[in-house]
């Protein structure tokens, strides 16, 4: 219950950070992009972008394995995946990583016991983004 708990204040807070920066003041907005992106990975994933760059997905899901339990260790997976999505989409030079986030998320999608939509739309809109590429 505890644990549950603390994952839901963890996406929260979260989502909390990533919506003041979209919707932020135009001094907030002055912030590049790296510059969230990077905080965002220090706080919530505890490492650096680069980190989760540089790694295939069976090595980053091996870090979270070894890393969180349970359902917090799907949590992060999804910050993972959200902070990817933003990359991929902000800045064409990691559209690679769209293999990698489609493979977080259906990971996500295998081991969460709820069905989420956004997460079906974004492996959708993942898939065709990917189809455009080739």
């Amino acid at each position: 219950m505890y644990q549950q708990d603390y994952i839901l204040r963890l996406l929260d807070l979260f989502f909390k950070s990533f919506d003041q920066w979209i919707h932020g003041t135009i001094e907030e907005k002055e912030r590049t992009f790296l510059d969230f992106n990077e905080e965002m990975h220090r706080t919530f994933l505890k490492e650096t972008p680069s980190f989760f760059r540089e790694k295939d997905v069976g090595s980053i899901i091996s870090y979270f394995e070894a890393t969180y339990q349970g359902e917090e260790r799907l949590a992060r997976i999804e910050i993972l995946s959200e902070l990817v999505c933003i990359e991929a989409e902000n800045r064409p030079v990691f559209r690679e990583q769209l293999s990698k986030l489609h493979a977080l998320l259906v990971y996500i999608d295998a081991d969460s016991r709820t069905f989420s939509f956004d997460r079906q739309k974004k492996l959708q809109r993942i898939q065709e983004l990917l189809k455009e590429k080739r």
